[in-house]
């Protein structure tokens, strides 16, 4: 849905599908040994946890922090800007453990800034429950992000 909006946007960005990101980020880490792009935008889930809990609703979740890395203040308010510019609001969620692609790129100094998007999310017995409205929210915040940075 992303790519779609971004239509013909003709900057430079690479959007890369990955594998085990949960167990330490191995398939973002081996992309980006080859790449070293200075902001990575991790798509991830925003689970509702008792240390960071979340409302299931549109709003997109912003991490500011994980297991691995913390979001920089700069890049915070760059993301409640462009939220607040394209009418979708966000949930910060600050993450004991855990991590994304961006956070385990931005420890192994792969990324100097790290920016992790989630959709509210509960799970249950193996089903992830969301807002149906999650994902184009979701989308809709991380075409725009892309277009500012």
């Amino acid at each position: 849905m992303a790519l779609e909006l971004l239509g013909d946007f003709s900057g430079d960005v690479s959007f890369v599908a990955t594998a085990s990101e949960e167990t330490g980020g191995e398939g973002a880490l081996y992309y980006l040994h080859e790449h070293r792009p200075e902001v990575c935008i991790a798509l991830e889930l925003g689970p509702n946890v008792p240390d960071a809990p979340v409302e299931l609703s549109p709003d997109p979740t912003l991490w500011t922090s994980d297991g691995y890395a913390t979001m920089g203040a700069a890049d915070g308010g760059l993301v409640a800007r462009v939220a607040q510019d394209a009418g979708v609001d966000i949930q910060y969620q600050g993450l004991s453990r855990g991590g994304s692609d961006a956070s385990c790129a931005a420890s192994h100094g792969l990324c100097a800034r790290p920016i992790t998007l989630g959709l509210a999310m509960e799970n249950s017995h193996g089903y992830e429950i969301m807002h149906p409205a999650a994902m184009e929210n979701l989308a809709i915040l991380t075409a725009a992000l892309v277009r500012a940075i």
